[in-house]
């Protein structure tokens, strides 16, 4: 890896570990505005269209929202694997490099 891709490894967990610690009030706070925009009755049917529209719109902000915070705590099957990788390669790359040479 050069000295790039090694910044912009270290910048990405820099973001996933921020949005980590961010994302789950973020969560909270986007399902408590869907609660509160759902649980309204509206008075005509155009502000029923529009209501419906604000709270599939909101679903799908919950939905990503999910879906990021997942990817940021790295509890994605996708993400643990590669994870667990890495740390199977490092580990062996340590005990190669502590083994001593055979001698003949």
């Amino acid at each position: 890896m050069n000295c790039a891709d090694e910044k912009a490894v270290t910048n990405l967990d820099y973001v996933r570990r921020k949005m980590a610690v961010e994302f789950p009030s973020l969560l909270a706070k986007a399902a408590a505005d869907y609660r509160t925009l759902a649980s309204g009755a509206p008075e005509c049917p155009k502000d029923f269209a529009a209501r419906q529209a604000a709270c599939k719109a909101a679903l799908a902000h919950i939905e990503h929202l999910i879906k990021m915070t997942v990817w940021a705590e790295g509890t994605d099957p996708e993400t643990k694997m590669r994870n667990e990788n890495s740390t199977l390669i490092a580990r062996a790359a340590v005990a190669l490099n502590n083994h001593p040479e055979d001698e003949e």
